[in-house]
Order: C-alpha cells, then structure tokens, then sequence
C-alpha cells in the first residue's frame, strides 16, 4: 500500500482535492449564507491552482516543450505566489469572517499586511531564487499564522457558549478531523 501512495501520490491527492470540491459544491446551498462558503471557493481555488502546477510535465514531454531551460522550467513561483502567500492570506480572510471579537479581527488584519509586506519583500530581495526554490521562512511564518488563527477561534469559542455546541461547528470538525485523524493514522 505505502508503494503504491509513494507512487501515485499526486494522484490520490488530486482526486481528493477533487472530491472535496464537489463535495463542497453539492453543500453550497446550505452554507452560501455563511463564512464557509468562501472555504468552498477557496477549495476550488486549491484543485485550480493545483492542477495548473502541473504545466511542467507539459514542459518536459508536452506542447511546452519550448519552455524547457528558461525560468518557467520550474514551479516554484506558483507555488510561492498561490499556495504559500495566496492561501495564507486566504485563511486570515476566512478566520476573519469567522471571528466575532473585533480585537482577534484587527490582529489578523495587521499580520496580514506584515505577512505580505515580509513576504514580497522577501521575494523582490531574493528574485533570481524566486523561480528556482521555495522560501522556507515564508513557510514557516504561514504555518504560524495559521496557528495563530485557530488560537484564536478556539479562545473565542471557550469564550462563548458555542462551546457547549462546538462538535456541531464545521470549522471545528473539520481541524479535529485533521488533527486526530493525522494522529491515528500513524499510531
């Protein structure tokens, strides 16, 4: 089984991206009203922004072939650009329309624009590395972010009475799901 994910890696996880977006799309109804119908969008997004990454196979035997040896050979400046800085911003809108203490709200806006701030710069500062590598410290600063962001939705949650219903929250058996899901699978 391991043979075959370590084989087939990019395509099992395609498919459930894919799977998440119509998933998402059959339950838009029901959530069009609510924050977490700009998480469906954004699942689009992903499975988009995914499938495009996938130009360099193009590169290598395709149509594309006349990209090969130039600085779209590589990558790594769409996934810099959409998934490392675009989804990082993405998730500090969605936490942010999902908060309720403005407090909470404002301090995801300001890291917002330091995060983007840091991380152009980081990019204009390193250009010629842009197209050949990722940038580590924009990694780790989304993933801290991120932290951050649900910190701050679960002390939200302690605070409010929602606690008492939170197993019924989207967004909260969504990240459990993640988190022990991840944990039980390599128990």
């Amino acid at each position: 089984m391991e043979d075959f994910l370590l084989k087939y890696y990019s395509y099992v996880t395609f498919a459930v991206e894919f799977l998440a977006v119509i998933t998402g799309l059959i339950l838009y109804k029901k959530y069009k009203h609510a924050a977490t119908k700009y998480f469906i969008w954004f699942l689009v997004y992903l499975t988009i922004c995914d499938t495009l990454s996938n130009y360099v196979r193009f590169i290598r035997d395709g149509f594309l072939h006349f990209l090969h040896g130039t600085i779209f050979a590589w990558n790594y400046w769409w996934c810099t650009l959409f998934w490392k800085i675009g989804a990082i911003a993405f998730f500090i809108f969605y936490y942010r329309k999902v908060l309720k203490i403005e407090r909470l709200r404002a301090v995801l806006k300001y890291v917002n624009i330091v995060f983007l701030i840091y991380a152009f710069g980081c990019i204009l500062l390193n250009f010629d590395e842009y197209f050949v590598k990722s940038f580590i410290s924009i990694s780790i600063i989304g993933a801290i972010i991120i932290i951050i962001c649900a910190m701050f939705y679960f002390y939200e949650v302690v605070q409010s009475n929602s606690v008492l219903s939170v197993l019924s929250l989207l967004i909260f058996t969504s990240v459990s799901q993640f988190l022990y899901g991840g944990w039980l699978l390599h128990l």
